[in-house]
């Protein structure tokens, strides 16, 4: 496998951040490990699911948790990329950091006007509040 960035967000953004993620890839050849996409990560989920009780219930914390850990400590991860879009995600801010306690940067693109916010930003590398500011980033050879 090839280095690549973990790339945390919102479970109720998964749709439109993974046209964003494919366009990335595509575009600038950074490669991602999306956790709801990603053969190292185990979440499976149906088409309809939400981020609430009725899908929580059904899946197995310890099953979504660890591989989600283990793709971030992964030798072959050379950051993250974290989305902070206003939709409710726990795991995203965690997912933050566990990646600085583990000496990884995060580049967070925070587009619901959190952006100044002192805990994100003190886990941040660098902060974006547009994807276009990030995509700029990427163009300049940000991630390579």
């Amino acid at each position: 496998m090839k280095q690549y960035y973990y790339l945390a967000h919102p479970f109720n953004s998964r749709e439109y951040i993974r046209k964003y993620q494919l366009g990335w890839q595509k575009e600038y050849g950074v490669n991602f490990v999306n956790p709801f996409f990603s053969s190292l990560t185990e979440e499976k989920f149906s088409k309809g699911d939400e981020s609430n009780e009725e899908y929580y219930k059904k899946i197995k914390d310890l099953e979504i948790v660890e591989p989600d850990l283990n793709a971030i400590k992964n030798e072959k991860c050379k950051g993250m990329v974290a989305i902070i879009d206003g939709q409710q995600s726990y795991g995203t801010i965690q997912e933050m950091v566990y990646a600085y306690i583990d000496k990884k940067p995060v580049y967070s693109i925070i587009t619901c006007g959190q952006n100044f916010h002192p805990f994100l930003r003190y886990h941040s590398k660098r902060v974006f509040r547009y994807f276009s500011e990030f995509e700029r980033f990427l163009k300049e050879g940000g991630l390579k």
